[in-house]
């Protein structure tokens, strides 16, 4: 299996090996996503994977493949680059309500399911 970073914000995510846990913003954990695929690492997953939106959520979970002696992956940094431009004009148009943090513990289990999915078909490569 490769060896993988996961960079989240959802307390459910925090104890899964690999997982660097920041208490902060979905946008600040695309920014530190963003900053990983600078140092070489390479996207796993998709930062707006799943059905739900970034102005819907206040969690991110997003796997990368530790690559630390690699250059910049132009096709990572493409993808987080426009996760991040589509945050913002989303998170612009419709800011997260009040109410997603009535169910931040749904939320927190979907973003925990979809990163447990990613990890389970990792282990068959």
């Amino acid at each position: 299996m490769k060896k993988v970073l996961i960079i989240t914000n959802n307390p459910k995510v925090r104890e899964l090996d690999g997982a660097l846990y920041f208490e902060e913003s979905l946008m600040d954990i695309l920014r530190r996503v963003r900053d990983y695929v600078h140092k070489g690492h390479v996207l796993i997953s998709h930062p707006l994977a799943g059905s739900v939106k970034p102005n819907e959520t206040p969690y991110k979970s997003v796997i990368l493949e530790i690559e630390p002696d690699a250059g910049v992956d132009e096709k990572s940094l493409h993808i987080i680059e426009g996760s991040i431009e589509l945050s913002v004009k989303l998170l612009k148009d419709r800011p997260l309500p009040s109410r997603a943090f009535q169910f931040s513990d749904d939320y927190a289990l979907i973003d925990f399911s979809l990163i447990e999915s990613g990890l389970q078909s990792l282990s068959h490569l």
